[in-house]
């Protein structure tokens, strides 16, 4: 059971070339060394959001994934169902989700986008 499938991961307060081996790469060691595949958990895997709906009896529809990566939480808002909003404070840019969307690689597209969560929250209130 791993978290995600990341080959590579940043080493805290590095620079853009700091880089460890992610979760994936490791996972993939132990996969080969003991010929079993691993369960990913993570997002963008859709199995623990299906563990926690199918309990609680939550309709996707009307949930709302925020995150600040277009491969990790908009994929995975897109593979659950839910509406997705981008945050541009974090790792992904309006202009890869354009790439994106100009690619058709939909699933990596939010819905909407807001420059911080704070600008999330006044929507809401309305």
């Amino acid at each position: 059971m791993v978290k995600d499938e990341e080959g590579l991961g940043r080493l805290p307060g590095g620079g853009a070339d700091s880089v460890t081996a992610g979760t994936g790469s490791l996972a993939a060691a132990v996969e080969t060394a003991s010929g079993r595949q691993a369960l990913v958990v993570g997002k963008p895997s859709p199995y623990m959001f299906e563990c926690i709906t199918e309990h609680f009896r939550v309709d996707p529809a009307r949930m709302l994934m925020v995150g600040d990566r277009l491969e990790t939480d908009i994929l995975f808002g897109h593979r659950c169902g839910m509406t997705t909003v981008l945050t541009l404070t974090g790792v992904s840019r309006l202009e890869e989700a354009q790439a994106y969307l100009a690619a058709g690689q939909h699933d990596l597209v939010p819905h909407y986008y807001v420059e911080s969560v704070a600008d999330l929250m006044g929507a809401l209130e309305d």
